[in-house]
C-alpha cells in the first residue's frame, strides 16, 4: 500500500489494528496529515465565503427589485412555476425589455434554443441547438424547466407569488403549467432523455415569458389566434409542431442547478 495512504486496516487476530504504514505508529506521517487537514479547512472556508457572497447578493437583489423599472415584469414572471425572484431578475437583467422581440420564436432563436441546420443542396439536416445568444438565460430556463417534471398543481408557494398579480397573469401561469407539465411527460413517454426534454420545455417556457412581458409593457401581441395573454400562450404552443427539435440528434442541453 502506498505510504501516502493514512489509516489502519481491519484488526489482526490479536485485536490490534494493522496500520497501513508502520511509520504512522511513530508519528512520521502526522505532518503530512496535518497539511491535508489544513488544505481541507481552506477549501471549507472558501465554500463558506462564496456562500456568504451569494447570500449578500441575493439580499441586495431583494432590496433593489421593488424600485426597479422592470419590477412589474418581475412580479408577472414570478407567477410561473420554476421562476422565483432570482431567476426572474436574472432573465430581465440579461435581456432587458423582452417585449422588444417581435415574436416568441425570435426570442427562442436569440437564446439559442432552436436547432441548427446543416444543409447541402436539397437535403436539409438539423443538428443540436445553436446555443447562440445569451447562455446565462438559456441555462436559467433549462434549470427552471426541471420544475415541470412533476404533475401540474397550485402549490402554496406558487399561489403566494401569483396572488400579487392580476387574474390574467394567474390564468396564463396556470395554462403554462398544465401545458409544460404535460409536455414533459409526453416527451418522456416518447423515449426522449431528460436533458432533451428540459431543452424543449425551456424553449416553450421562453414563449410564455415573452407573452407576460409583452402584456406588462402594453405591447400588442402579433399572434394569429386569441387575444390578450392567450396570444402568447398560443405562440408558445406553436412549438408543438416542432417535435423534430427534440430528436436525440437535434437537441442538446446541459444540466445544472435547479431554477431559483
Amino acid at each position: 500500500m502506498p505510504p501516502a495512504v493514512i489509516g489502519c486496516l481491519s484488526p489482526t487476530p490479536t485485536g490490534q489494528p494493522a496500520c497501513a504504514d508502520e511509520g504512522l505508529l511513530h508519528g512520521e506521517e502526522l505532518p503530512l496529515l496535518g497539511n491535508r487537514l489544513a488544505h481541507l479547512q481552506e477549501y471549507i472556508e472558501a465554500v463558506k465565503t462564496t456562500q456568504r457572497q451569494v447570500a449578500s447578493l441575493e439580499q441586495q437583489m431583494h432590496a433593489a427589485w421593488p424600485h426597479w423599472s422592470l419590477a412589474p415584469v418581475v412580479e408577472g414572471l414570478m407567477a410561473l412555476r420554476g421562476v422565483k425572484l432570482i431567476s426572474a431578475m436574472t432573465i430581465l437583467a440579461e435581456l432587458g425589455d423582452i417585449s422588444q422581440f417581435d415574436s416568441p420564436r425570435q426570442l427562442m432563436a436569440y437564446l439559442g434554443l432552436v436547432p441548427s441546420e446543416h444543409s447541402s443542396g436539397p437535403s436539409p439536416r438539423q443538428g443540436g441547438i445553436t446555443k447562440a445568444g445569451n447562455g446565462h438565460v438559456r441555462r436559467i430556463l433549462t434549470e427552471s424547466s426541471w420544475n415541470y417534471r412533476f404533475p401540474a398543481r397550485k402549490t402554496r408557494d406558487i399561489e403566494k407569488r401569483a396572488e400579487k398579480t392580476s387574474e390574467a397573469f394567474q390564468a396564463t401561469a396556470w395554462a403554462a403549467q398544465k401545458r409544460l407539465c404535460g409536455r414533459y411527460q409526453h416527451l418522456l413517454r416518447a423515449g426522449k432523455v431528460k436533458q432533451q426534454v428540459t431543452t424543449v420545455v425551456g424553449r416553450e417556457l421562453a414563449g410564455f415569458i415573452w407573452a407576460i412581458a409583452c402584456e406588462v409593457m402594453g405591447k400588442h401581441h402579433g399572434s394569429r389566434a386569441g387575444h390578450g395573454l392567450s396570444k402568447g400562450v398560443h405562440c408558445a404552443a406553436d412549438s408543438r409542431n416542432q417535435d423534430r427539435y427534440s430528436n436525440p440528434e437535434s437537441v442538446s442541453s446541459s444540466q445544472g442547478m435547479r431554477g431559483r
